[in-house]
């Protein structure tokens, strides 16, 4: 994670600090400390809010509509006629996995990641369970977001893995590795993560948003990569 975090640490710094002034939070607590000792009230003026505001109302009054093409060929109608059909299915499928992703809540909340701090970010993993394919469509908070070190866009368009990681209580990341590893108990499991371990400092501790600042926090992290080797085919048939 250290080298994900010396990456991102001046994005991150400034994502936190235009975040503090879009909600009023402008004054670090040193700072609040010294305008009070000269007998002034930390009063914060924010001309940014109605700006990030009308900016949210703009992107968000249309939701997201699915819509899946259809091949038209001019010289084949059979063929026009099946992509049709194709297209109506699928069409059916990614919109069901949006609304049972809560979708539009999702794109909501990336919508104001972007407009407040520059990153607004989603994701969208593909799952194949109990016989039935959906696409998971989520969320990903910006605080938990760690790009790819050797990516170069702005965008990060070119990355190809990036880790999340979010801090968690010991008893929660305990439920999780239970689910894994079902025999563990609760004392093997502080001899082997427990213990607190290196808690790298990839938050600015003026982030009141992380409730974990104690010797109980843990912090939870995955690496997530481009699939190389699994490929989703999906055949609809004439019954589906």
């Amino acid at each position: 994670l250290k080298d994900y975090y010396k990456y991102s640490v001046t994005w991150r710094t400034n994502a936190f600090k235009m975040e503090s002034a879009r909600f009023g939070r402008q004054y670090s607590a040193a700072e609040e400390k010294e305008l009070l000792a000269f007998r002034q009230a930390p009063l914060p003026i924010s001309v940014s809010s109605a700006i990030c505001d009308t900016a949210d109302a703009m992107m968000v009054s249309a939701k997201p509509t699915v819509y899946v093409a259809p091949i038209i060929n001019p010289y084949d109608d059979a063929y026009t006629k099946q992509s049709r059909q194709v297209s109506k299915i699928y069409n059916h499928l990614i919109t069901k996995s949006w609304y049972d992703s809560l979708g539009n809540l999702q794109f909501d909340r990336a919508v104001s990641d972007s407009t407040n701090v520059g990153h607004g970010l989603l994701y969208a993993v593909p799952r194949s369970e109990f016989g039935e394919f959906e696409v998971d469509i989520k969320h990903l908070s910006w605080r938990y977001f760690f790009g790819d070190p050797a990516s170069t866009d702005p965008l990060y368009r070119d990355m190809d893995n990036m880790i999340y990681a979010m801090p968690i209580s010991k008893k929660s990341a305990y439920k999780f590795v239970q689910s894994i590893e079902p025999d563990l108990s609760y004392k093997q499991f502080l001899e082997n993560w427990g213990d607190g371990g290196a808690f790298v400092k990839a938050f600015p501790e003026e982030d009141k948003t992380f409730g974990y600042r104690t010797k109980d926090a843990l912090l939870f992290m995955q690496r997530l990569t481009i699939e190389r080797d699994f490929s989703y085919i999906i055949i609809p048939t004439d019954k589906s």
